[in-house]
């Protein structure tokens, strides 16, 4: 592969000082793959109800928001927009995430699609999150969209927006077993892998599971 391995490099990112005492635990399960409830308190996910956008680019009815500068200085590295770095699922055992061609948001074991993340901070705690290819200085970011037909949320490229909700994603920095790990969501609705769907978006009930992710430091991402 042209870029570091899944596990090699610079491996996980030490959080130090005030936030590195962050929170020490994830939300609970999510709900059910098609947008139906579970059991307990899990909550329906629907286009309506996380404001994601449709299949055709299309949003529904959400709100723009204008954040302000964000400060940078208490951010891991990884997170400050000026790294890039491999996303690996903690519980994959081989391979990592790609932003593939085809525009769907998968995990690989090859070298297809864009490999590279530079999650960036646009105010407001949240971020746009830029996928590269090792060959290219120009990213594409995560959006979140919603297929229709019932089936799962799930993220795809589109050119660079930091106005446009859905694309405007939480990347948190979680403690597990006294490693750094990152949970990413988007209007509450979280990434996560599924067995039958690959790597989907969905609301969190009060259990597990919910999938963790590494960011692996690959050096300096591309200036702007």
């Amino acid at each position: 592969m042209s870029i570091k391995r899944w596990f090699g490099g610079a491996g996980l990112v030490v959080l130090t000082g005030a936030l590195g005492a962050c929170v020490a635990g994830g939300p609970g399960a999510p709900a059910t793959e098609g947008g139906q409830q579970e059991t307990g308190r899990g909550v329906s996910v629907g286009e309506r109800e996380v404001g994601i956008a449709n299949s055709d680019g299309r949003p529904d009815a959400v709100g723009r928001s204008t954040a302000p500068a964000p400060a940078t200085s208490a951010l891991p590295p990884v997170l400050t927009g000026k790294r890039w770095g491999t996303i690996v699922r903690t519980e994959s055992f081989e391979g990592g995430v790609s932003l593939l061609d085809g525009g769907r948001l998968a995990e690989v074991d090859g070298d297809e699609g864009r490999q590279l993340f530079a999650p960036t901070p646009i105010g407001g705690k949240k971020y746009l999150v830029k996928a590269y290819k090792r060959s290219s200085t120009t990213p594409l970011c995560w959006v979140a969209r919603n297929p229709g037909g019932g089936r799962p949320l799930i993220v795809e490229g589109a050119a660079c927006n930091a106005q446009d909700r859905h694309q405007q994603f939480d990347v948190t920095p979680v403690t597990r077993d006294g490693r750094q790990v990152y949970l990413f969501s988007n209007s509450s609705a979280y990434l996560r892998h599924s067995a039958r769907s690959g790597l989907i978006l969905e609301e969190s009930g009060d259990a597990q599971p919910v999938s963790y992710f590494r960011i692996n430091d690959n050096g300096p991402a591309p200036v702007g």
